[in-house]
């Protein structure tokens, strides 16, 4: 009997890199899939292309599934702060299109963090423990880093020998320009994940500011009183 895949929604973003990291470490790379999303979200080319250096360094099929009728800051570009960056029922949209692409999966793996759940309903326990009760198939749904910190996922990233990999090759930005904004939701998140990294406080040649007071890992940009970029 073959076996059903683990399939990961990879968004390209550093908490599904590190949930796909974690997949292939306990199943192998053999016994997961990825699946990613497109929802009309304004930094569509650059999560997917994120995704799909991510999913070739880990040799894992990336499967793509359009999504329709999803609304948000994120979307539109209206509002790109934690707020705005809400898109409602995108998680349970994901969840029914992850077990729908490419052959049933046993589980499907979700990046949500503690950090995720001021602003994101569909990102908070008793979302993921109602999503288990109506699940179809006996397809599991696993969320590994759901009680941890961005710091505590980066320490992940650490643990597995691919924090250079999630920094160089991820993309978390909201604004869907071509160098991260260092002010939308996601920015400021992963800056704040960053700082609890001290060996990543790097200081900028262009700021007079020590290392790690106003500035984090060049491959995402700056935050704080600094907006030039290297």
């Amino acid at each position: 009997m073959t076996r059903r895949p683990v399939r990961v929604l990879l968004s390209g973003g550093v908490d599904s890199t590190v949930c796909l990291a974690l997949a292939v470490a306990e199943h192998g790379a053999e016994a997961v899939d990825a699946v990613f999303f497109e929802y009309g979200q304004r930094h569509l080319d650059r999560e997917r292309a994120a995704a799909v250096a991510i999913a070739a360094r880990f040799g894992v099929t990336l499967y793509f599934r359009p999504v329709r009728y999803l609304a948000g800051g994120v979307v539109d570009g209206s509002d790109l702060s934690p707020a705005g960056a809400v898109v409602p029922g995108r998680n349970s949209a994901f969840i029914a299109g992850a077990i729908a692409s490419g052959e049933l999966p046993s589980a499907i793996v979700m990046g949500c963090c503690r950090d995720d759940w001021p602003a994101f309903e569909d990102c908070r326990p008793e979302f993921f423990e109602a999503e288990r009760v109506s699940m179809p198939f006996n397809v599991k749904i696993l969320t590994p880093l759901l009680f941890k910190s961005k710091a505590q996922v980066l320490h992940e990233a650490e643990r597995l020998g691919v924090l250079d990999l999630v920094l160089s090759d991820s993309w978390s930005c909201y604004a869907g320009g071509s160098v991260p904004c260092g002010e939308c939701g996601a920015c400021v998140a992963l800056a704040a994940g960053v700082q609890g990294l001290p060996a990543l406080r790097l200081p900028c040649p262009k700021c007079s500011a020590g290392a790690g007071e106003s500035c984090f890992h060049p491959n995402h940009g700056f935050v704080g009183a600094h907006r030039e970029r290297l």
